[in-house]
């Protein structure tokens, strides 16, 4: 049986019970999360999910009320499974890849956060307490750019995408 649950399904226009697009969808034993907009990370948790139960994140497009939570997300996620499990999958059209190494990249915004956690002796200790084992390695998620077809699969489910028209041609954007 599949769950899903509503993260956020408002628009850009902040309001105090509506946020920008945000879902998971679980299948048996396997968390998927569809678009990463404001506070997803922490309606997540509220829903009783966890950023390390989810390995394949899948963008629409990235207009900020679908995305802007990524940077949260992505280290909140790599930093709690603390060595443990799988590198994140991310999808999306063109820009995933490039975001993403602009978060975290070696040169990326977020760099000197993660460096510090990966170096300093007190977050090496703190990475130690919650299970990991040193050298502790930077993040690493899979995003990959794609396009309209087949664009990923697990034990019960099957994700392909097609053009959706929204903003072209200043974004390109994706239905799954």
């Amino acid at each position: 049986m599949a769950e899903i649950f509503v993260l956020g399904g408002g628009t850009p226009t902040p309001t105090a019970d509506r946020f920008g697009s945000s879902h998971a969808l679980k299948i048996g034993d396997e968390l998927l999360m569809f678009d990463c907009g404001p506070a997803a990370t922490h309606k997540l948790v509220k829903a009783g999910l966890f950023p390390t139960e989810v390995d394949n994140l899948f963008f629409t497009h990235h207009h900020f009320d679908h995305n802007i939570d990524y940077p949260c997300f992505l280290l909140c996620r790599w930093d709690q499974a603390a060595g443990h499990g799988e590198e994140l999958n991310v999808y999306g059209p063109a820009l995933t890849e490039e975001i993403t190494l602009g978060l975290i990249g070696e040169n990326g915004v977020f760099s000197p956060d993660w460096r510090a956690r990966v170096g300093h002796p007190l977050s090496q200790q703190i990475y130690v307490n919650r299970g990991g084992t040193l050298p502790r390695m930077p993040p690493n998620p899979k995003a990959k750019n794609i396009g309209p077809g087949d664009v990923a699969s697990g034990k019960d489910w099957h994700v392909t995408a097609a053009l959706a028209e929204h903003v072209q041609p200043f974004l390109d954007s994706l239905a799954y």
